[in-house]
């Protein structure tokens, strides 16, 4: 890899001495290393668009899919942790493609995050029957959130818990909130903002006390997300105090 000892550190200069070894040589390995330090130092330089040329170069030299599919992975990564998610996209399904299976799970996030929610959905659920990570089954349901499909939303957050998924409370509670089993979305929703100091679950408790006319628990729950730092639960606490359903003393 770019970097090593001996290597001329200017990049501008190591991209021209690659390039003249890719241009100078036959050998197929030879031009798949080139290809994908020359790829490197693009990456490092910001310049997605010819870094992705030069990596395209590189695995196209590949003639075993392992190999292909590991190349790929690698170059996937690095635009998964700069969320360039539509690059991310391409190189994880071509990973996925030469049978990496592993990565069925970013190729479906990286789509979520470009709200491409159909794609998403189909590849976090061929994620799910590959591994059974109750993490894929969480954010399925977060998919399912985002397409307003609340019922699927449910079914995939139930999941999630009974095989050990603690971080999707708050969201579950939402669910049943948004279809209107009030009494599943205190449940979880307090199992959000006390297992998981949710501060989101905590104002949202305080909404739905406040919507059951509960006011001395709507209170309650509104300080204790004024507390963790929640933006408008002080507005909501206000209005509850001027409207003199809770004594402000």
């Amino acid at each position: 890899m770019f970097g090593g000892t001996g290597v001329d550190k200017n990049l501008y200069t190591a991209k021209d001495w690659c390039q003249e070894s890719y241009n100078n040589t036959n050998d197929e390995e030879i031009q798949r290393v080139m290809a994908e330090e020359i790829g490197n130092i693009y990456f490092l330089q910001d310049n997605f668009k010819d870094a992705k040329t030069w990596y395209t170069k590189a695995i196209n030299t590949f003639s075993k899919k392992s190999d292909k599919a590991k190349f790929a992975h690698r170059i996937a990564e690095k635009y998964f942790d700069t969320k360039h998610y539509t690059t991310s996209a391409y190189w994880y399904k071509v990973a996925v493609d030469n049978g990496d299976k592993d990565d069925m799970f970013r190729l479906a996030y990286s789509l979520a995050e470009r709200k491409r929610y159909k794609e998403a959905i189909k590849w976090y659920k061929k994620s799910n029957q590959y591994s059974k990570w109750n993490g894929t089954m969480g954010n399925l349901a977060n998919v399912y959130i985002d397409t307003k499909e609340y019922k699927k939303a449910i079914y995939w957050f139930d999941k999630a818990v009974k095989n050990g998924n603690k971080n999707v409370y708050t969201n579950y509670g939402y669910a049943h909130d948004m279809v209107g089993n009030i009494n599943q979305a205190i449940k979880w929703y307090k199992k959000g903002a006390i297992d998981n100091k949710n501060v989101d679950a905590m104002n949202n408790l305080g909404i739905t006390y406040e919507n059951k006319y509960d006011y001395k628990n709507a209170a309650y729950w509104y300080k204790k997300a004024i507390a963790a730092g929640h933006a408008k639960a002080k507005e909501s606490l206000e209005k509850l105090y001027t409207n003199g359903y809770v004594s402000r003393y």
